[in-house]
């Protein structure tokens, strides 16, 4: 019974919190645009627009933001299901330093920023649900 609570725990993980996270994005409209082919010959030529052409990410990238949060939420619900709560400073500080070099950029410093608490507030939030509806089977 434990391991179907976890299971489902770990599946609303992986799921719901991806659709909370882009509703959270998009009704603050925080969620980067992404890169069109004229838009990086137009950001070369005129630096009029800066602001939105640093939210602007490519669709390589983006995807590997998604999969990088997809695996640390489950990381983080992990650890909380196991009270090993130091891992998931970790996993935040590995987050930082694989992304130090972009973290320069303001825009996508706040979206990363942003992104991080967010996704490690559902994992904790639903590993503790998941723990206390452990302990009352």
């Amino acid at each position: 019974m434990v391991f179907n609570l976890n299971l489902k725990g770990f599946l609303l993980v992986i799921n719901v919190s991806n659709i909370l996270i882009h509703y959270f994005f998009e009704r603050f409209h925080l969620e980067p645009q992404k890169l069109q082919v004229n838009d990086s010959v137009q950001a070369v030529e005129s630096k009029s627009n800066e602001k939105d052409i640093e939210r602007r990410v490519d669709d390589r990238e983006y995807n590997a933001g998604r999969i990088i949060g997809l695996f640390e939420r489950i990381f983080v619900f992990i650890a909380v299901v196991n009270n090993e709560f130091s891992t998931i400073g970790f996993i935040l500080v590995a987050k930082a330093f694989a992304r130090s070099k972009e973290l320069e950029n303001r825009s996508f410093a706040e979206y990363v920023l942003i992104d991080a608490l967010v996704s490690t507030l559902i994992a904790i939030l639903v590993g503790q649900l998941t723990l206390m509806l452990a302990q009352m089977l």
